[in-house]
């Protein structure tokens, strides 16, 4: 990368150890799955992100399409096949909250993928994603850095 253009043109990140680094920005959305204790979830780009379209009855312990949510429903990972390259960094923001409880979101990047953790603000708990979704959609704003 020679300059600020290149960067625009293809997200590659200056300064970064290699010139495959990039830059990536997307959003999640979380809702009430059609099936009981069930996610419905979609991601899009918002800057050189990546697009995976809405995939519903995300069970718990399980993996579907390219989200895996932990047994607990504590942790929800975007997998590295619905990504462009491999993450090695990730972080976050609540763009909507419409569960009525004053949320945290962690965002991390886990061997390869995205996770994401919601918990009560304050608190060190994390919350179980199927049932915090019963009481209203959530809307996550996220960048990670890729190896391509």
């Amino acid at each position: 990368m020679s300059n600020y253009t290149d960067f625009i043109k293809t997200g590659a990140v200056l300064g970064a150890s290699t010139i495959t680094t990039h830059f990536r920005s997307s959003w999640i959305s979380l809702k009430n799955g059609t099936n009981a204790n069930t996610l419905k979830c979609q991601v899009g780009s918002r800057y050189n992100g990546d697009n995976i379209t809405e995939t519903d009855n995300i069970a718990k312990g399980a993996t579907t399409g390219n989200f895996t949510l932990s047994a607990d429903g504590y942790n929800l990972k975007i997998e590295a096949a619905g990504l462009t390259g491999n993450a090695y960094y990730a972080m976050g923001m609540i763009f909507n909250n419409n569960s009525g409880t004053d949320l945290e979101v962690s965002f991390s990047a886990f061997v390869n993928d995205v996770a994401l953790i919601v918990r009560t603000a304050g608190s060190t708990t994390p919350l179980d994603l199927t049932v915090l979704v019963d009481t209203g959609d959530m809307h996550f704003d996220f960048f990670y850095l890729t190896d391509e």
